[in-house]
């Protein structure tokens, strides 16, 4: 119900649930919503012994803000 799925609440069942959520300060887990989805914001990197080629990665890296998959 808050992770804005299609399942059918009553809307009386989704002003209690969401009262509940604010009241108890409800911040939804990250973790949970990428294993629902099976998907995630993070990539894994593999640094090379090569310092210098490492800092040109990241600094490559850096140019690509808000995408989820590197071309």
């Amino acid at each position: 119900m808050l992770s804005n799925s299609n399942y059918p609440v009553s809307k009386s069942l989704q002003d209690k649930i969401r009262r509940i959520a604010e009241e108890y300060n409800y911040i939804p887990n990250s973790l949970g919503k990428q294993l629902k989805t099976n998907a995630t914001t993070t990539i894994g990197v593999i640094i090379p012994s090569s310092i210098l080629f490492t800092l040109r990665l990241f600094s490559e890296l850096k140019k690509w803000p808000g995408k989820t998959t590197i071309p």
